[in-house]
């Protein structure tokens, strides 16, 4: 499967409490998390998804993910300067390395002079589900041999509010994204949720002729009152006959998007879809109520 990663490291000025970590080894007992620091001290941690700090490595496919390292502090000085870098290690359950983002700060040579100094990497959780994953954070000052390591473990979680069903066909990742809020839904509780898109990841099991499949995916959402708001025997009529590769799927990702017009929505609202084989009766059938609000 092919996987877009994304990361971002930010340095940035913030007042914190004391929690040390120096030249020392410490765990977490709630969400397993290992620190160690040899030189280098980070007076508090948090990991954020989607805006709001978890203390539990439980992460939903396709989420925006923050660790936040604050205050840290050991980096031998010049001209009044730090000189970081940071690395980010994503590593299986059989500690093969997943992704890997190395000299990830854009202080780079030029140092910085913020203090209390804060580290942020953000990245979108887009690796296998219901694994033992383990992200490994490295800070190291150049300057010296200052190190201080990061070990979280965590696992990617199947969103609950779906209820998916398979005959004869697979999936690697079915979640449902938030075009308003840039963000992966995460309850049946959907705020600013007039645009949005089931995404389909890794679909398989279709029936091949030389290579070329023909699927079909057919959607309709209905309010509280019964009424029609959404309805397409198969979103995928413009392709005709004309089959497609089967990597497409296997290996790319399928959106289907729901965008709803204006207009007070009486609630819940029900949703299904369908994908179906054109040349078998293999399906997969995706169903959820939802409460969406402005």
């Amino acid at each position: 499967m092919k996987k877009t990663s994304f990361l971002i490291i930010s340095v940035v000025c913030l007042l914190i409490t004391s929690c040390d970590f120096n030249n020392s080894i410490s765990k977490d007992l709630n969400s397993g998390a290992v620190a160690t620091g040899n030189g280098l001290s980070v007076e508090e941690i948090e990991v954020s998804v989607d805006q709001e700090n978890v203390d539990k490595g439980e992460f939903l496919f396709g989420q925006k993910t923050v660790f936040k390292f604050k205050d840290i502090k050991g980096f031998e000085m010049t001209n009044g300067k730090a000189f970081p870098e940071m690395s980010v290690a994503i590593l299986d359950e059989k500690l093969d390395t997943l992704d890997f983002f190395d000299n990830l700060l854009e202080t780079g040579e030029q140092g910085t002079d913020i203090e209390p100094l804060e580290l942020s990497a953000r990245f979108n959780v887009v690796y296998p589900m219901e694994e033992d994953l383990t992200a490994v954070v490295e800070i190291k000052d150049q300057k010296s041999d200052g190190t201080f390591t990061y070990e979280y473990p965590f696992q990617v979680k199947e969103s609950e509010f779906l209820n998916i069903s398979t005959d004869g066909l697979s999936y690697n990742h079915i979640y449902l994204w938030n075009q308003g809020k840039q963000q992966t839904v995460t309850s049946d509780q959907i705020v600013d949720g007039r645009n949005l898109v089931l995404l389909f990841n890794g679909l398989q099991g279709f029936t091949a002729n030389n290579g070329n499949v023909l699927p079909a995916i057919s959607v309709k959402m209905t309010d509280a009152n019964g009424n029609i708001m959404i309805a397409n025997p198969n979103v995928l009529s413009e392709m005709g006959d004309n089959e497609v590769a089967e990597s497409q799927l296997s290996d790319g990702i399928i959106p289907v998007t729901l965008s709803i017009s204006e207009g007070e929505i009486a609630n819940p609202v029900r949703l299904g879809v369908r994908v179906k084989d054109t040349k078998s009766s293999k399906t997969l059938e995706v169903a959820t109520t939802l409460t969406i609000k402005d």
